[in-house]
């Protein structure tokens, strides 16, 4: 398969409000279509009304499986999905190793596809908007251009999207979440019940689960048949009921996942899809107009207005049904209208235009330090291009060139900017290329956000571009990164760590020393849960300010921290700083505070820090989380010091390597 994915190295402000709640999605292209019905009589011609079904092929339900993470036991369960006659979606992280091009086009195979899942599985709620962004964005261009298929549909790392000590993160979330071009979600609570995604942009399905280890099927069954029992309950919010979520049995409980595969395989009623197909055809239902012309005899033609195949992110066609009216025929202009067999009902399958179909061939030019130019050509496909932006003229510069011996029509760029642009999709005038043509594009990168936090990591830029060449569809991602802008130094920077332990094991008697400026932090034991740490270096560059890592990627403190994975955990957080004036320092955190020293005194554990005088100081915090915060991976802890008065400069310190 010859494929381009190729990475290369190489503003003014207008204070706005912050974040628009519901901020809109990005215009849908659209196209007509005319359908010619020929009826049984000029009455039934007259009185027929022609729908869209909810679900393709007209069945009352759409059942698929969703299976998150690159894992390598994803494989024997793809196989005995597909050996069941189940479809379903892979929600990949970024490709590397064994999870690269050739494992994620096999679990693509055989009716399944892929969805998106971040590119390091780290929870979002604690990223840098910046970082936010570009875990969602990057993640789908790098895989649509392994597979050469459109990824619409994400499922997020931990199932987390919110943070109840931090209300902008859901915000920020959900604003990348649909500038990276996602239209579906497994979360269905983010997708119909998130004040910040507009109303019916989203959809989803109803999660069902055999077990990610054990399987129990009884408990799966009883999940199935209770929606299935209650349509009118179940189908107001989604006709897509899907299985998972980890794909981690094995042995005999890969075995009896297989039997549950096979006791919903083969119903007649039901379509077995992809979430990417459901995610396009639930799209298309919401989107498509239909208008029906004068009858002429009997017959009458329906003018259809629907979105292209692109912006769906499958070609799955659209099922209508004729009510109350008998036809002898039907045909498209210039398109497929097929009637659907075995159905009691006049349904027809209207696919799309071959001119609106969608990109069959997927490739990726990566300019990774935003270099102005290539340093080289390497592989061109059919169309290439370069995306540049140029921070001085605060400008996005976009080449598209046509490399091949054959016209271009329809190319349609589309721009997808970080979170610090209030206008963060953009669709420019789609454009004709000839042979060996190049155009280059500038956009004026615009308005912009004022908080500080927006503009803190590495902004991420990218050009999205749909073409069509005789009836092949054609896309190309032109993508950029800056380098890393650092923010003022924050807790993130300037704490040490320490934990986790039980609520008792450390009294703050053994710290009073440390807790005087100028002394070393010493550990408390050699275990490695009683070790003092910083954050790293890579933390600094991605997670937020106000936030401590209480992770530390070390085996020996893994195993002494599993102990109290999903369980109340105690921290100390220590670190030094000085403050321009005698002030009060509000603590907002995500824990508890139960115990507070500053300069070698015991201070009363609450939300308030007492600097009594202007000049240096050393705070050391024991934190207690209660959020039952697991161990597998960093959930960073929000910890906000706001002064009463004066501006508190943190001390930095080395980071973790």
């Amino acid at each position: 398969m010859n494929k381009l994915f190729t990475a290369i190295s190489g503003i003014g402000l207008l204070c706005l409000p912050s974040l628009v709640r519901a901020e809109p999605a990005a215009p849908l292209r659209t196209y007509t279509q005319d359908l010619v019905v020929e009826f049984a009589s000029p009455e039934d011609a007259q009185k027929a009304a022609l729908t869209p079904t909810p679900v393709f092929d007209g069945k009352s339900w759409a059942y698929s499986a969703r299976w998150d993470d690159n894992s390598a036991n994803n494989t024997p369960v793809h196989q005995v999905m597909v050996d069941a006659g189940i479809h379903g979606t892979f929600y990949l992280n970024e490709s590397r190793k064994l999870y690269a091009a050739d494992y994620a086009n096999d679990l693509a195979s055989g009716g399944c596809d892929l969805g998106g899942h971040t590119q390091t599985h780290r929870l979002l709620n604690a990223l840098l908007p910046n970082e936010v962004f570009y875990e969602l964005l990057a993640n789908r261009v790098e895989r649509e251009a392994e597979i050469d298929r459109p990824i619409v549909t994400f499922a997020f790392p931990g199932g987390v999207w919110r943070d109840k000590s931090d209300p902008l993160a859901q915000q920020v979330i959900s604003q990348a979440f649909l500038r990276s071009g996602f239209h579906n979600c497994t979360y269905i609570e983010f997708a119909l019940q998130n004040p910040d995604i507009p109303a019916g942009e989203v959809s989803t399905g109803h999660q069902v689960s055999p077990g990610d280890h054990d399987v129990y099927l009884p408990a799966f069954y009883k999940q199935v048949d209770r929606i299935v029992a209650q349509p009118a309950r179940y189908q107001k919010d989604s006709y897509c009921i899907f299985m998972g979520v980890h794909a981690r049995q094995t042995g005999k409980q890969l075995k009896y996942l297989e039997d549950g595969f096979r006791h919903y395989a083969g119903n007649a009623d039901w379509w077995y899809c992809t979430m990417n197909e459901y995610a396009a055809y639930a799209r298309q239902v919401k989107n498509t107009k239909i208008e029906a012309g004068p009858v002429d005899g009997s017959k009458r033609v329906f003018h259809l207005t629907r979105p292209v195949a692109g912006d769906l992110g499958n070609d799955v066609p659209l099922t209508v049904e004729i009510k109350n009216a008998a036809i002898t025929g039907a045909h498209g202009n210039g398109f497929t209208a097929d009637r659907v067999a075995g159905s009691d009902r006049v349904l027809l399958n209207l696919h799309h235009s071959p001119e609106a179909a969608g990109p069959a061939r997927i490739d990726a030019v990566v300019n990774a330090d935003n270099a102005s130019a290539p340093s080289s050509a390497g592989q061109a496909p059919p169309l290439t291009g370069w995306l540049y932006c140029n921070a001085d003229k605060k400008q996005l510069e976009l080449t598209i060139k046509n490399t091949s011996p054959s016209a271009m029509q329809n190319v349609s760029p589309m721009l997808r900017l970080p979170p610090l642009y209030a206008n963060g999709v953009r669709r420019l005038t789609p454009l004709s290329l000839e042979p060996g043509q190049q155009r280059v594009i500038i956009e004026p990168l615009g308005d912009e956000r004022p908080e500080s936090v927006f503009r803190e990591g590495r902004a991420y830029f990218v050009a999205e571009i749909d073409a069509h060449q005789a009836e092949n569809g054609l896309r190309l991602y032109a993508t950029t990164r800056l380098a890393n802008e650092a923010g003022t130094p924050n807790i993130r920077d300037a704490a040490h760590m320490l934990g986790p332990f039980a609520e008792g094991a450390v009294s703050l008697d053994q710290l009073q020393s440390q807790s005087t400026p100028g002394q070393p932090l010493t550990n408390l034991s050699d275990a490695a849960n009683f070790q003092w740490f910083t954050s790293t270096a890579g933390e600094r560059l991605s997670i937020k300010p106000d936030r401590v890592t209480l992770y530390r990627n070390d085996a020996a403190w893994k195993n002494l921290a599993s102990p109290f994975d999903v369980k109340p955990q105690c921290y100390l957080v220590a670190f030094d700083g000085s403050i321009s004036e005698p002030t009060q320092l509000k603590v907002s955190s995500g824990a508890d505070v139960l115990g507070i020293l500053v300069d070698g005194a015991a201070q009363q554990p609450g939300n308030t820090i007492d600097l009594a005088k202007a000049g240096k100081h050393r705070v050391v915090l024991m934190v207690k989380t209660n959020d039952n915060r697991a161990i597998w991976t960093a959930f960073p802890l929000v910890l906000k010091l706001d002064p009463a008065a004066g501006v508190l400069q943190y001390n930095v310190v080395p980071p973790t390597p």
